[in-house]
């Protein structure tokens, strides 16, 4: 029966102390205007990549 009340203790614990982690809620930011510009950054490179590779693996003379 100890164990039993052992663990109830820490769970009631535990439940606590997630009430006091989320009850602080933040003002969430809400501009999406940096991560736009990295994911149109990755493209770029990833294109700029891809045609690099192409033109490497093509022969001369083989347009």
């Amino acid at each position: 029966m100890g164990s039993i009340r052992k663990n109830v203790l820490y769970f009631g614990v535990f439940m606590i102390g997630m009430l006091f982690v989320n009850s602080c809620v933040r003002e969430r930011d809400t501009n999406t205007d940096q991560a736009l510009d990295e994911i149109l950054g990755e493209f770029a490179f990833y294109d700029a990549v891809s045609i690099a590779d192409d033109a490497a693996t093509k022969k001369p003379g083989n347009c």
